[in-house]
């Protein structure tokens, strides 16, 4: 099932932004209407609803579509675009079905064989060393784990370790410091039934909260270059600034979109190559690509899978 002709790219003729910079969120896959707040008129409600094939297997897709307000560069005049997190219906899980990669409280993730899951074990490692989580994980939803991490970050919450001067190495967080750390989704599963109220409450409460994203330019397959959002790394607003663009080039180098540009960097005005629009059919939105999905759902593992 194909999705509507709505995305997180931008009209032709408008200004282009690359380079991160913090944004306030302001909707999660909004109606018609409230879209036309933002982008205009709009010729169809939204779907964000259709399916992936994975590994060979149709599975159904959700698409969950966050409307973003930032100010352009050295100004407090704002703009809004879209950022999309497309997630399947399954878990996340090797080829084989042995492993599964599964997360905690603190939004920390690791693959975890079928059994250590069932028994509620923390993961060895072949070196014998157990995996730094937390006895309550669960398993990951295919593509879940971008979403949680942009969540995270809004909410600013740090990470269950912290880097002490004293030792000169990360130590583990503890009482209410450590309480402070967590916060991940729990229902999931919901939003394959068009059940969002946990994610829509949870932005009610960071209505007031900002969150650095970083903008860069995608070039479509006709020419045309289109406004996205780079979704693999996310920075809580309560950083340093070095830090930031650390944490953004850090991403950057282990992850490169080959259809986009961006840049580590402060935000600032994107030149426009230049393309012959008069040989295009008129400029219209163009749908978000679901990314490929790297894992496969598995059907026969030996714990909770139950979808209803």
């Amino acid at each position: 099932m194909a999705f509507n002709t709505i995305n997180n790219s931008e009209f032709q003729g408008r200004k282009l932004y690359i380079g991160y910079t913090p944004v306030k969120v302001l909707a999660v896959n909004p109606t018609k209407d409230e879209l036309e707040k933002y982008f205009g008129p709009q010729q169809n409600e939204p779907n964000y609803t259709g399916t992936a094939v994975v590994n060979g297997k149709e599975v159904p897709q959700i698409r969950l579509e966050f409307i973003l307000e930032a100010k352009k560069p050295n100004s407090e005049e704002t703009f809004y675009t879209r950022l999309s997190f497309f997630l399947n219906k399954g878990y996340a899980a090797n080829k084989a079905g042995t492993k599964v990669q599964v997360i905690d409280t603190y939004g920390r993730k690791v693959w975890a064989l079928n059994d250590d899951i069932t028994n509620h074990r923390i993961p060895v490692f072949a070196n014998g060393q157990q995996a730094k989580i937390d006895k309550n994980y669960r398993p990951l939803i295919i593509g879940e784990d971008r979403l949680i991490l942009f969540i995270r970050a809004l909410f600013a919450l740090n990470e269950p370790e912290r880097w002490d001067n004293n030792t000169n190495s990360y130590v583990a967080r503890v009482g209410e410091d450590l309480a402070r750390c967590e916060g991940i989704l729990d229902n999931t599963k919901d939003f394959f039934k068009g059940d969002l109220t946990e994610i829509k409450n949870a932005l009610k409460l960071a209505e007031n909260n900002t969150v650095y994203v970083m903008f860069g330019i995608r070039t479509g397959q006709d020419g045309r270059q289109f406004q996205t959002v780079y979704n693999s790394m996310f920075v809580r607003k309560n950083r340093k600034s070095d830090s930031v663009e650390r944490d953004f080039q850090k991403a950057l180098n282990e992850f490169y979109p080959n259809d986009s540009e961006f840049k580590a960097i402060p935000m600032m005005e994107y030149n426009v190559t230049p393309t012959n629009f008069g040989a295009l059919p008129p400029a219209q939105e163009e749908a978000p690509e679901a990314p490929t999905a790297p894992e496969t759902p598995v059907d026969d593992l030996p714990f909770d899978t139950d979808w209803n």
